[in-house]
């Protein structure tokens, strides 16, 4: 049972259609920062309006996607866990 020219051109077409579907870059799992340390933190020496003046040079606030200092922001590429005791983080 062979192919006509027609089918088979047909059936070429479709396989490219369903090709162009495909998305060019697979997109990696989001990383996120671990819960444990997410929140607002305020570096060196005690303030008097903790938990962190907005006009502090080492004021940082840790969301699950960002972290976000005082002229700067960064997003999290790839997170693992270094141990359990104490808790150690390879970001």
């Amino acid at each position: 049972m062979g192919y006509k020219p027609r089918n088979a051109f047909f059936m070429l077409f479709a396989g490219a259609l369903s090709i162009g579907d495909l998305p060019a870059n697979a997109k990696q799992p989001e990383a996120s920062y671990p819960r444990q340390i997410l929140g607002i933190w305020q570096g060196g020496g005690s303030t008097c309006r903790l938990p962190g003046n907005l006009d502090s040079d080492s004021r940082m606030e840790i969301t699950p996607t960002k972290l976000i200092d005082y002229e700067q922001w960064n997003e999290p590429l790839v997170v693992l866990q270094m141990s359990k005791k104490p808790q150690a983080w390879k970001i």
